[in-house]
This record gives C-alpha cells, structure tokens and sequence, in this order.
C-alpha cells in the first residue's frame, strides 16, 4: 500500500531587488516495503558498499564487493530485482588495481580512480595515468584527488560525451582546491576557473599529532550532468552550476520553511589537543544538518536530500525539488511519509530508490521507491 502526501510548498523567485513568491502543490508518494535477497553474492545489507550506476539502464547498479574483489550488478525494479556475481578485479598483474576509493561504468569495463592515480580499460586492458606526473599540478601544487564523496553521496566525475574526467583537486599543504579536467583521448589536464564559497574554510577542522591525521567531510561534491558541472556542499544550501560550453559560473542559495541554512561553525578556539577532543567536536559538526548531492529525476526534474541534525540517534530526512534551471519549486519532510528511510537515495528514471533504515537481516536488503509528481 502506497503511502501519499500532499504537499503546499513555498516557491521562491528571487527578483534583483525583491524576493517574490508562488505556491505549488508537490505530491510524494512513497511504494510499500520490497526486498533483495543477497545471500547468493555474499552482500550485506547492514554495509554501504562503493557503487556506480548504468548509463544504458539506469535501474542497473554496480556494487563493488571487497570480500570477494568482485563487481556485482543489482538490477532493481519494483516487480522484480535480483543481484549477480560479477568480474573480479584483480589487486596484481597488468590490469591489478591494488585499491581505488571510486568506479565507474566505462566500455563495458570500469575505470576506477584511486589517490592522484586513474585506471582506464585500454584495448583489454588496463592503463594507469599518475596525475602528480602531469606539469600543470605539479606546478599549481596539487597533489591528490579531493576526496569527496561515492554515487551514493553525488559523486559523478564522467562526462561521457566527451570522454572527459572532471575532478576537485587540493593540496596537501594549504587545503587549496581546484577544478581540474582531463581529457581522456588527449592524456591532457586543464584548469577550470571555479569560485567555491568562502565559508568552507570556516567549515575545515584538521588533527595532525602523535602520528594521526585526521580531517572532518567538508570537501564540495561534484557530478557531471549534461553540458554542466553541479558542485554543492555538506554543510551549506549553496551551490554553483558550471556551463562547460558557455565556461561560465553561476551561483545558487535556495531558501527554506524546514530547515536552516547551514551547519553551525565549530568554534576553532577551543581544545583540540587530543585525538578524542577532536573527534568530539567533529562528530557534533557531523551530526549537524547535512546537505546531500543532486540528481537528475526523469527528464524535468532535480532533487536534493537533506538530512536534519541528528539528536538522540534521530533525524528528519528532507527533499527540495528543482527544474531544470535549477530553480527550487518544492520541498517536504520525507520523515512525517515514512519515517523508515535510511540514508542512500539513487535516482532510477523518474523514481527514486531509498535503502531502508531497518534491516533485521543482512542477506535481505529492504528498500522503497519514492515517485514525485
């Protein structure tokens, strides 16, 4: 049984000198409880695993399994989903990949992106590009990739169109950042003149000591869509749309009735000598609201999830609801439809697929399907 909700959003239009407003109605309707089973691939559904996503079918997914080295598929529909063995991705030899923290689908085959290094299928096998070895960044001092975020949390780095990786690249000395592309077919890197806010510096809490380093998840989030870079935050509404063909920016901070606009900033007066000081005061930051990544919905549409400040092991999980310009036409408070949402939402079409929160068994994954109109 379908659970269904009308919601009355507050519009907003923002005019050079005044902030107008409109109402529309939002209907959410979120499908009952379905399951997996996952017990023939040795998944576990009390675990995220690193994940990317079909561009030929997009209710196809791609799970990178750690305990058998395998990429399995799970192939998700509301009459019928199932998950398969897939191709093992071995750690040595000429096509090895010791590690990497992301993939992607690419020519039937993955590329997968690890530290400052990129693996690409190449005639059957596998080619490694060091990107420290590139002049430009090694000139810019920019020494790895910036580690952002899986699919789960927006991360899309492919422009497959153009065959082209875009990355966020810092320095291991200042935390600069900054926007790099390469062009697969030229074995080219350029630079992207991108502006990032500057509250993220404010955002930034660092610990360095007795051999520990550690750094809470600031970084932006970037995805590829189209003919345009979406780049957004964890800690704040904001966001930037970069047009690849026009190579200009444009910025977004669309308001709200449900939520604030941006974590609190931690106060960086206070005592971070000891790694469980530090960890404290990160957590809380963590545990602040947090911004998810935009996806693409259907044809028309974009949505963002917003998860609530966590108290007491529980949160308000939101959606905003964009056009295709990006202007915002909707919001609501998923939790009051179904308070059993987890935290991964992955656009399948015009529908969105949300893991459960509760799962009492871990070779069956419970999950819903949210639909918007």
């Amino acid at each position: 049984m379908k659970r269904t909700i009308i919601n009355l959003a507050l519009i907003f239009l923002l005019g050079c000198s005044e902030e107008k407003s409109s109402e529309q109605f939002l209907r959410i309707d979120i499908s009952e409880k379905f399951s997996i089973d996952l017990s023939s691939v040795g998944l576990s559904s009390m675990r995220d695993y690193p994940i990317a996503q079909s561009k030929e079918k997009l209710n196809l997914f791609f799970i990178f399994n750690a305990f058998s080295r395998t990429i399995d598929s799970l192939l998700i529909d509301e009459a019928y989903s199932k998950v398969t063995n897939g191709i093992e991705i071995p750690s040595e030899g000429p096509n090895g990949v010791e590690s990497f923290n992301y993939f992607i689908p690419y020519e039937n085959q993955f590329i997968f992106l690890e530290k400052n290094i990129v693996y690409l299928p190449d005639s059957g096998d596998l080619r490694k590009v060091n990107f420290s070895k590139f002049p430009l960044l090694m000139d810019e001092n920019l020494e790895f990739i910036s580690r952002g975020s899986s699919l789960a949390d927006g991360f899309d780095f492919f422009d497959y169109k153009k065959s082209t990786i875009y990355l966020i690249f810092e320095s291991f000395s200042n935390n600069r950042k900054k926007l790099v592309s390469y062009d697969i077919s030229k074995n080219a890197v350029d630079l992207i003149n991108l502006e990032l806010v500057n509250e993220m510096e404010k955002h930034i809490l660092t610990y360095n000591n007795t051999g520990i380093k550690a750094e809470n998840p600031h970084k932006p989030i970037l995805k590829v869509e189209d003919d345009f870079l979406i780049i957004s935050y964890p800690f704040t509404n904001k966001f930037h749309i970069y047009d690849l063909k026009e190579k200009k920016q444009k910025d977004f901070e669309p308001k709200s009735e449900l939520f604030k606009s941006e974590k609190s900033i931690p106060d960086h007066n206070l005592d971070y000598s000891s790694f469980t000081n530090y960890l404290e005061i990160s957590n809380a930051w963590q545990d602040d609201i947090k911004f998810g990544a935009f996806f693409k919905l259907g044809s028309s549409l974009f949505y963002r999830i917003v998860r609530g400040s966590i108290i007491n092991s529980n949160h308000k999980t939101y959606i905003e609801v964009f056009d295709l310009n990006f202007n915002k036409i909707g919001e609501s408070d998923l939790s009051i439809i179904q308070p059993d949402l987890g935290a991964i939402f992955l656009p399948i079409g015009s529908k969105i697929f949300v893991k459960a929160k509760s799962q009492s068994n871990e070779d069956i994954l419970n999950y819903y399907m949210i639909s918007l109109d």
